[in-house]
């Protein structure tokens, strides 16, 4: 009579594995992906396993039995009906676990950015400044006298959104900005008297975000030269 032996494990067979009915003198093999529900007609099948690249697990032993009829061939159902379900049901928790707000890189860049700028807002409201205009003041201080365009290059943004800020900037009467003697089309963007002046009352900032972040300077360090890397990346 056929028996099942003990050794039957239920977990998926790698891709391409075989279902093999071997009589003795031929094999009828089939993949394992297309065996459910296929009924095998060896009339003197001697084993059925299942063929895996890295070996063979050993479903049953039989002689003068039909494999139609076999314990085996129910345990082949059964192991690939449980491996699709098992591929069905771990695709499906993944690609939920994949769509989880806190599991996405881009919520938490954009949570942090909006953070980070709420413990600018009153810092640089003793300035007379909002975050973007902080950041256009930043450049200039390092570069005066840089081109619209140039400063758009820096600060990654378009003429639509930098033309408002130094408007309101020139209003405030912290830069000018002045055509290029050298080429009329250039526009160039310097510094005033006040707004050179501004960058003594902005020096204690960058110390207290870094009080307030809780991370040491290495770690700062670190965690800036990172998204730097994933910017560039995602601008190429």
């Amino acid at each position: 009579a056929a028996t099942a032996l003990s050794d039957w494990r239920p977990h998926a067979p790698p891709v391409g594995s075989s279902i093999e009915i071997r009589a003795r003198s031929s094999v009828d093999r089939v993949l394992a992906s297309e065996a459910k529900g296929r009924w095998f007609d060896s009339s003197r099948a001697h084993q059925i396993v299942l063929k895996t690249s890295t070996g063979m697990i050993l479903f049953e032993r039989c002689a003068g039995y039909q494999a139609r009829n076999s314990i085996a061939h129910n345990s082949i159902a059964r192991y690939i009906d449980g491996m699709a379900k098992t591929t069905a049901t771990t695709n499906t928790a993944r690609a939920d676990q994949s769509l989880l707000l806190d599991q996405q890189v881009c919520f938490a860049l954009y949570s942090a950015s909006l953070a980070m700028t709420k413990v600018y807002k009153p810092l640089l409201a003793k300035l007379g400044l909002t975050y973007p205009q902080y950041l256009v003041m930043l450049v200039l201080w390092e570069t005066d006298g840089l081109t619209v365009s140039s400063l758009g290059e820096r600060l990654l943004l378009d003429s639509g959104t930098l033309t408002p800020l130094l408007k309101r900037l020139e209003a405030a009467d912290l830069i000018t900005r002045l055509r290029d003697v050298s080429d009329e089309r250039c526009v160039r963007v310097k510094l005033s008297a006040a707004g050179r002046a501004l960058k003594a009352s902005a020096a204690k900032i960058p110390a207290h975000i870094v009080a307030r972040s809780q991370c040491s300077l290495p770690e700062l360090l670190a965690l800036r030269q990172d998204i730097q890397v994933l910017r560039q990346h995602l601008l190429t």
